[in-house]
């Protein structure tokens, strides 16, 4: 489990979206946490709502900076699935463009 740290239990409430102006202060202190974990670590897992969060910082492209991206395993599988079906689209397309050109009909 190198260059993964576990929080668990870390804060009630975490998407900026469910803050009210009671917790807001609350989250503000969990996310700077996190931010300084992912600092040193590569991802960082936290427990919310009986769901594992896994936050990491990945670069933005076209700068030296970094933003800190948290998602759900779910979420990540969906994008995972998402991307590979549209290779597979990709590369079926490319096969029947160079089955067409084989035969003649392209």
């Amino acid at each position: 489990m190198k260059g993964k740290l576990v929080l668990l239990a870390l804060l009630p409430v975490f998407a900026a979206c469910t803050t009210t102006p009671e917790n807001r202060s609350e989250v503000k202190e969990t996310l700077a946490q996190i931010d300084k974990a992912t600092e040193k670590n590569k991802e960082v897992v936290v427990k919310v709502d009986d769901q594992e969060v896994i936050c990491r910082r990945e670069h933005v492209v076209g700068t030296r900076f970094q933003q800190r991206i948290c998602k759900t395993r779910a979420q990540i599988e969906q994008e995972r699935d998402r991307s590979q079906q549209t290779l597979q689209r990709h590369n079926d397309a490319i096969n029947m463009q160079m089955a067409r050109e084989r035969s003649g009909g392209g």
